[in-house]
């Protein structure tokens, strides 16, 4: 692993990481049949807006404060009755998602939907893809053979999938139109139970891939029992790591599917050594790297990474922004208490002393302070790979996944190949976690601006070399089109030797 020898250079780490999520603890869970009073639930909106006004370093740069207090006041005059945390949750995530920013947000339906599945709820038989304003199935878990892939949805119980689309939208975070479009298919059924209560006995109007015939036909929910394995996986996302590596014997060519940076740095390092070391003794001539489905985690996994990819130097954040408030500096006492470990309590003073640490403990509450960072060469590394590499983008691409692309595609690493990313390369990131007093729901505010590598503030993310979308066709098949691609085009790069 990378070893950090000097002082100022740990401490500089602990102040400039980032897609980092520090904590707060909880009292206690939320009850989902508790009735709150209009004054407690006024509290907690009250409290929502005052720690996002003090954490975040522009809570209206998306949309207007004025466009966001009109909403606010109208989600108010409807606090005149009790509600129960589901309900003030429904009526309230909307206002937060209206804010535009992918890393500030209420976690609706969140552990509500958690509780309801523990309790043997059932949830819809198939899994869905949002493509433009159309619901397709991706997977059918019925015995429905007319429920096909690719399927498209016309209606559930007469409701039209646009307009479920559309209100999904409202309770689903991004700056990116594409990338919360990918959120909502990942979390259709959560959001079908939360915003229309289906959980058993539904119809269902269709337009089957199949025969090309619609049906209309009534299906029941099931609950987590029983799902196969991998959907229960999916769901619950417990046990199955994030990340993989598979071989390509006949082209040595190796595949590193990489779905989270959210591991620890001890279980990401390890990952990376075994892997490596595995990719030499395949003798690997291209990597292919794939961060389709990388929701993002913490961005030093991506600099674990890149030791094993490059020995140039380079950089993930050109600059970030913060805005000091308590909150902060309770954050970073506890990232360097949970980085410094042991050491914390010999070094404590130092974090006052350090230019990085007087920035932030010694500002005001409400000031903004920034950190320019310097590219670093990467440690030495018997595993370095010295072969091509193809990294592969997405839609779902977001947070620390776009840093990662962001540096692979500034400092000219490799082919990109894809869609464009769901995240930006400027924008806010890092998330502190907080709890509303009342109703114990969970809400996370983005603390930092970033400065992606080669980032511009022009509302893209990182736009791939080829762009190349999956195909109905292809689906259908269960053919990967991107990767069906890049692996064509492997083979004509060596054909004609465009990397020699």
């Amino acid at each position: 692993m990378r070893k950090i020898l000097l002082i100022p250079i740990l401490l500089s780490l602990i102040f400039s990481g980032c897609a980092s999520v520090i904590t707060q603890k909880k009292t206690e869970p939320t009850n989902p049949n508790k009735l709150y009073s209009p004054e407690e639930l006024k509290e907690d909106l009250d409290y929502l807006f005052q720690t996002m006004e003090d954490v975040h370093p522009n809570l209206y740069a998306y949309t207007p404060k004025s466009v966001i207090d009109s909403l606010r006041e109208k989600a108010t005059g409807q606090l005149t009755n009790p509600k129960t945390a589901f309900e003030f949750g429904k009526l309230i995530t909307p206002l937060v998602v209206k804010l535009g920013d992918g890393h500030t947000f209420l976690h609706f339906p969140g552990e509500l939907w958690q509780t309801y599945l523990n309790d043997s709820g059932k949830l819809v038989p198939f899994k869905i893809i949002v493509e433009e304003d159309q619901l397709l199935v991706k997977k059918n878990y019925t015995n429905d053979s007319t429920l096909s892939v690719n399927t498209k949805i016309i209606s559930i119980n007469n409701v039209p999938a646009k307009d479920i689309i559309q209100a999904m939208l409202k309770y689903t975070k991004g700056e990116k139109l594409a990338f919360r479009k990918k959120r909502i298919s990942k979390h259709f059924a959560s959001l079908l139970w939360a915003l229309y209560d289906i959980k058993s006995d539904f119809s269902v109007e269709y337009l089957s891939a199949l025969d090309d015939q619609k049906y209309i036909n009534t299906f029941s929910g099931i609950t987590l029992n029983e799902l196969d394995g991998s959907l229960k996986n999916e769901t619950n996302k417990q046990t199955k790591l994030p990340f993989s590596y598979r071989l390509l014997p006949n082209d040595k060519i190796g595949i590193i599917d990489l779905k989270s940076f959210a591991d620890s740095w001890e279980i990401f390092e390890q990952y990376c050594e075994n892997t490596f070391g595995q990719i030499q003794k395949d003798s690997v001539q291209t990597l292919i790297i794939d961060i389709r489905e990388n929701g993002g985690g913490d961005s030093y996994n991506g600099d674990i990474l890149f030791n094993y990819i490059t020995d140039k130097p380079y950089l993930q954040i050109e600059q970030a922004d913060y805005k000091i408030s308590k909150n902060l500096k309770q954050k970073f006492r506890q990232r360097a208490k949970r980085r410094l470990v042991y050491a914390y309590y010999i070094l404590y003073p130092l974090l006052y002393i350090h230019p990085d640490g007087r920035k932030i403990f010694a500002s005001k509450n409400g000031t903004m302070i920034s950190y320019k960072i310097e590219p670093y060469a990467p440690d030495n590394n018997h595993f370095l790979f010295k072969g091509d590499v193809y990294l592969l983008t997405g839609q779902y691409t977001f947070s620390a996944a776009v840093d990662f692309a962001s540096a692979f595609n500034c400092y000219n690493m490799g082919t990109i190949i894809g869609e464009e990313t769901g995240g930006l390369t400027v924008s806010f990131i890092d998330i502190i976690h907080f709890t509303l007093p009342n109703t114990n729901l969970r809400f996370g505010v983005a603390d930092k601006r970033n400065i992606n590598a080669c980032g511009k503030e022009d509302g893209h993310g990182v736009i791939p070399d080829f762009e190349v979308k999956q195909t109905p066709e292809d689906r259908e098949k269960g053919i990967d089109t991107v990767l069906e691609f890049t692996k064509e085009l492997i083979k004509k790069n060596k054909t004609t030797g465009v990397f020699d």
